[in-house]
């Protein structure tokens, strides 16, 4: 009986992936002469490579047949590394053959992953501006969002956009746009007191994970949130004066 031929590429490239994705490598059984009289491959993974990745390996393959090596990616940054595998060409049932070690293998890793963006912020605020007159000036107010830094280096997560809207047209909510991982900024409310009324406003925001340029990966949507804003404008009283019947 003739022992197994183990088909694997020498290198592998994980490409630019998402923390939680898998990428599967072939190892093939390669048919010596006869797969009726070939024995099984065993495929171990006896070391990964790269703290970020697991592996592991099929562990019986018919000859002519092909298995799979799967990688599952943990943790963000670089995947760059060596996985060593071992190979035993595994008799077959009934024949009272033992098993034999093969020579082992390695195939070099490249690739790269990346974490989505986490958002930090206060849902559900309220910004009370109170009673106030027609052109009075209104400082602005601001919602603070945080990309909380999960990843363990910043350059492997996506940057943090959030666009805001508000129901009311007296106040104008600005978003923000690519915070990066570990940074601050505000999405702005403008208040405009030059007509009477109501400054009442639900403002809305939607928060999206946005992918580093030239990764090809997608972006994400992370849902959203509110905030409640309360206050009026009011005129003063405009007196008017009529004059009423003849002067003499």
């Amino acid at each position: 009986m003739t022992t197994p031929w183990r088909n694997v590429a020498s290198s592998f490239d994980l490409g630019n992936v998402r923390v939680g994705a898998t990428r599967t490598l072939s190892v093939g059984n390669a048919t010596v002469s006869n797969a009726a009289y070939q024995d099984k491959l065993a495929v171990t993974v006896t070391a990964v490579g790269n703290a970020a990745l697991g592996a592991v390996a099929d562990a019986s393959i018919a000859a002519g047949q092909t298995g799979l090596i799967t990688y599952s990616v943990n943790a963000t940054g670089d995947l760059a590394g060596t996985t060593t595998l071992g190979f035993t060409s595994t008799a077959l049932a009934g024949t009272g053959l033992t098993d034999a070690p093969l020579a082992g293998g390695s195939v070099a890793l490249t690739g790269t992953a990346y974490g989505y963006a986490s958002a930090d912020f206060a849902n559900n605020a309220t910004f009370a501006l109170g009673n106030v007159r027609t052109g009075d000036v209104v400082a602005a107010r601001s919602l603070a969002f945080t990309n909380t830094l999960v990843a363990a280096d910043a350059a492997y997560q996506d940057g943090l956009t959030v666009a805001a809207s508000s129901t009311n047209a007296k106040i104008t909510a600005t978003g923000l746009t690519n915070l990066a991982a570990g940074a601050t900024g505000n999405v702005t409310l403008a208040v405009a007191t030059t007509t009477a009324g109501s400054l009442a406003a639900t403002i809305s925001t939607t928060q999206t994970s946005v992918a580093k340029a030239g990764t090809g990966l997608a972006n994400l949507g992370l849902g959203g949130g509110t905030a409640t804003v309360t206050g009026a404008a009011y005129d003063l009283a405009s007196p008017t004066l009529r004059l009423h019947g003849r002067l003499r």
